[in-house]
């Protein structure tokens, strides 16, 4: 169960608190959900793990307004963390990549990735 919520930043801002305060290897992606709201854009919630200098948070991270996703899942593979978490802004739009592979491989299957004209970032604790 997800306890309170904390707001941590959006867009631009989100972006640079991700970059000053994560690794590249402390992510883990452990659930995923896509849907409509109200005025039918798609949006594309993120709940990560993030272990940060021996402490394990949660962030959900929430893409607003998506022009395009995609998310491979494999059940051969050993969890969800996250090798090389790339992200930036170009003409108005944000791009997140998740990838779940060395950047050597070859495999596109672990190249996952959302477009959106929006994003907000959240920390909570989880309870038991």
């Amino acid at each position: 169960m997800v306890g309170k919520m904390s707001y941590i930043a959006s867009n631009e801002r989100l972006i640079a608190h991700l970059s000053g305060h994560c690794g590249i290897r402390d992510f883990m992606v452990y659930q995923f959900r896509v849907f409509e709201n109200d005025n039918q854009k798609l949006i594309a919630d993120v709940y990560l793990k993030i272990q940060h200098k021996g402490m394990l948070n949660h962030v959900k991270l929430r893409f607003m307004d998506i022009r395009e996703y995609l998310f491979h899942y494999k059940d051969s593979d050993y969890l969800y963390y996250i090798r090389v978490f790339t992200h930036l802004k170009d003409k108005g739009i944000f791009y997140f990549s998740f990838d779940t592979r060395c950047e050597s491989d070859q495999d596109e299957q672990g190249r996952n990735y959302i477009f959106a004209r929006a994003i907000e970032g959240f920390s909570f604790h989880e309870d038991l």
